[in-house]
């Protein structure tokens, strides 16, 4: 440490370390401040300045020691708190910077950079509606200060609140016209408020600006692949990956592109390369699991698949389960809340664990959709069933219905429960054989699209690949000996009312899925989209057609017309992206080739 002339001013010497430090020579300011803090131990503003020069230089622990003495000599000092809590942030105590953040306010209720700095804390430790509250209040009173405009539209967007979040960069774009960041963030927005061309051109011109980028490359990709041009988005994708190659998200997007494809070891690779890069990237996890799934490696798709209870909004009381069932452990006895996680087809799907359950021992309380009571009823084994808004009754042990193929470590284990597994009531099914009665030839039920769900955009691009329109179906509409019948639900059942061809459609007077499997009962044959319909009558054992996209669903499988989990099911693939004319061909034959009825 320096020594400093006995008489010499510490106002002086100080405004001297200040200089030094401004004109970036840290090391003699450094010394200065420190012997002026044992010179002059009650002046806060020495430690608060040496603590600025530390966390500059990345040097955290000590840059909070000092900062924390300064508080402690001067506690009414809000810029002193506020720095401190930088310096926890930095490593990683989000709890105490808040604490700190919080301090320096309520000394400086204007002070706006406290505000953001809390809002960071909150948005850091998953607690959006918190930062979304500081980032406000900080735009509020720094209106023209772009890093918390970022910051504001960045939490709106995590809050999917995407018209407000392009409205804020939007301002910070007027503020910052050629910065390809907040760009790149608009358009991503703009993407998911439904302005696709206002998204394409803020990416595009984002990647213009910064051509060194890679963010803008992989959000434009992804653009780009929801509509359909995936030449394109690999295009964009590899692009970003030259440009970032460490970046974990653009491994996944190409995977998922490759999956696509049809490219599934490829597709693997990929889900393998992001998680080598980011270890907790949960997204990957769940593809990759779905990926091995349809390889029909179990053991390790159904452990990869668990990781879709990262996501944070499932991750609520009402989901998560107490403890993961041991292989083999015996249930005598427990009760067993058995709970439906995803989407009707899924229910039907794995309601069969039921029984491995009984099997055990458990006394198994399966809870369902409402829509799905009815017909689960019929589920041997004595299971009871409730309704999704029902309340619990008592139990032991809670778990996923789709968790229970990993509980059962059932890897290479034969699929439980043999087919059919569930059963109209004998009553309503009598009820339609009468109605149907008058039609004539082979009764074929008919489902030719799925649920659009336009709120959610993967699901609605998946739907987009897998649906058909009813006019498709007009060559088999045309052979003799066939009658139709709807069995479509939901907006794409309008198209019946328009129906270029006879269709018997009753679907109006179908409530749930117990009066729908008392129709399919009735029925010769169904054909189908990859919806719900095709586990309802895989269930019940009744013939079931299946128009497979070509990026087909994990359950059936790579190729072949057969799957292990519906015996009375057959497979008819797109052979390429889009390709319906084919499966309906082949379709159109196999029903030629069929005995009279």
């Amino acid at each position: 440490m320096i020594r400093l002339p006995p008489n010499a001013s510490i106002e002086a010497l100080f405004a001297q370390a200040v200089a030094l430090h401004a004109a970036g020579e840290t090391s003699g300011a450094e010394q200065l401040y420190r012997a002026l803090m044992a010179r002059a131990p009650g002046q806060a503003a020495i430690p608060l300045n040496l603590g600025s020069l530390l966390q500059a230089q990345g040097r955290h622990k000590e840059a909070v020691a000092c900062f924390r003495k300064a508080v402690a000599t001067k506690p009414g000092m809000a810029e002193a708190h506020n720095n401190l809590g930088v310096a926890l942030q930095s490593l990683g105590r989000e709890a105490e910077a808040a604490k700190s953040f919080r301090r320096a306010i309520a000394l400086t209720p204007g002070m706006a950079e406290a505000h953001r700095n809390l809002g960071i804390a909150h948005s850091r430790q998953g607690q959006p509606d918190e930062a979304l509250a500081s980032f406000q209040k900080a735009a509020a009173l720094r209106p023209g200060h772009v890093d918390t405009l970022i910051e504001l539209g960045r939490t709106l967007h995590e809050l999917r609140r995407y018209p407000e979040a392009v409205e804020i960069y939007g301002r910070a774009l007027a503020l910052k016209p050629d910065a390809a960041h907040i760009l790149n963030d608009l358009g991503a927005a703009q993407d998911l408020a439904g302005d696709k061309a206002g998204a394409m051109a803020s990416l595009r011109r984002a990647i213009a600006l910064d051509d060194s980028s890679a963010n803008p490359r992989n959000n434009l990709g992804k653009l780009l692949e929801a509509e359909g041009d995936l030449d394109g988005a690999e295009e964009m994708f590899r692009a970003a990956l030259e440009r970032a190659p460490g970046l974990a998200e653009v491994h996944g997007n190409l995977g998922n592109i490759r999956m696509e494809r049809r490219r599934i070891d490829e597709g693997i690779a990929h889900y393998r390369a992001a998680i080598a890069l980011k270890a907790d990237f949960f997204e990957a996890h769940v593809s990759l699991g779905m990926a091995l799934l349809t390889q029909g490696q179990y053991a390790e798709g159904w452990a990869e698949w668990e990781w879709r209870w990262y996501r944070r909004a499932w991750l609520t009381p009402s989901l998560r389960f107490q403890r993961p069932l041991a292989e083999g452990e015996r249930l005598d006895g427990k009760r067993v809340l058995l709970f439906a996680e995803q989407g009707f087809g899924d229910v039907l799907h794995f309601c069969r664990y039921a029984l491995l359950l009984r099997e055990r021992g458990a006394q198994v309380i399966l809870k369902v959709y409402p829509a799905l009571v009815r017909l689960l009823r019929s589920l041997p084994g004595g299971c009871s069933i409730i309704a999704e808004d029902d309340p619990e009754p008592p139990h032991d042990l809670r778990l996923p219905m789709m968790s229970a193929p990993f509980v059962f470590q059932s890897g290479e284990a034969p699929i439980p429960a043999p087919c059919p597994y569930l059963a109209p009531q004998a009553e309503e099914a009598a009820g339609w054989a009468r109605r149907l009665a008058a039609l004539p030839g082979r009764k074929v039920g008919l489902v030719w699209a799925g649920d659009p769900r336009p709120h959610d955009p993967g699901a609605h691009l998946v739907d987009r690949r897998r649906s058909l329109r009813l006019r498709q179906f007009a060559a088999l509409a045309a052979l003799p000996g066939l009658s139709l019948v709807s069995l479509q639900k939901g907006a794409p059942a309008a198209q019946a009312a328009a129906s270029p061809f006879p269709l018997f459609d009753a679907m109006a007077e179908v409530g749930d899925f117990a009066d729908t499997a008392a129709l399919v009962v009735n029925l010769d044959l169904v054909i189908t989209a990859d919806t719900s319909m095709a586990h309802v009558a895989g269930a019940l054992g009744k013939p079931v057609w299946v128009l497979s996209r070509f990026d087909g669903c994990w359950r059936w499988g790579e190729q072949g017309p057969a799957t292990p989990w519906y015996p009375s099911m057959r497979l008819y693939r797109q052979p390429r992206p889009g390709d319906w004319d084919e499966p309906l061909r082949r379709i159109l034959a196999d029903l030629q080739a069929l005995p009279p009825a």
